[in-house]
């Protein structure tokens, strides 16, 4: 008869104050852009490649990163003597949310050492008064 009702207090109008609020988010921001330029944390972090010696699935670090215009983009990875070993991206990008990866080699295609290594993104918005924005991260490389 009072299945309905946990605590049998309809009968009397009355709401108990410990009843979850259950809300649902209707999506308005989902066609919106970002509200500045994010380099995200690289994932997974530390992250394992796959080599010739050990043999394991090919495992890429995805790094995330956000536009909030139109902008001249360059991404590089550098080792901590601060030599770059490769440039993943050097083009002109949308505003919005990109990701990029990366397999742990060099520009030539050979496996990078275990070790700390940062990532750079360059950012060059297109306009008159627009400043670049240089935003580092570090990630680490393991085997």
């Amino acid at each position: 008869m009072f299945g309905h009702d946990r605590y049998h207090t309809s009968q009397y109008d009355f709401e108990p104050k410990d009843e979850p609020v259950v809300s649902v988010d209707d999506g308005d921001n989902a066609g919106s852009l970002p509200k500045a330029f994010v380099l995200h944390q690289n994932y997974p972090n530390p992250f394992s490649p796959a080599s010739s010696s050990i043999p394991r699935p090919q495992t890429l670090t995805e790094i995330r990163y956000e536009l909030s215009a139109p902008a001249e983009v360059r991404l590089r990875i550098f080792n901590l003597l601060g030599v770059e070993v490769r440039t993943l991206i050097a083009t002109t990008k949308p505003a919005g949310w990109h990701n990029a990866p990366w397999d742990g080699r060099d520009e030539k295609g050979k496996a990078l050492p275990s070790g700390v290594y940062f990532y750079r993104l360059e950012v060059e918005p297109q306009g008159k008064r627009a400043l670049q924005v240089i935003l580092t991260r570090k990630l680490v490389l393991l085997y």
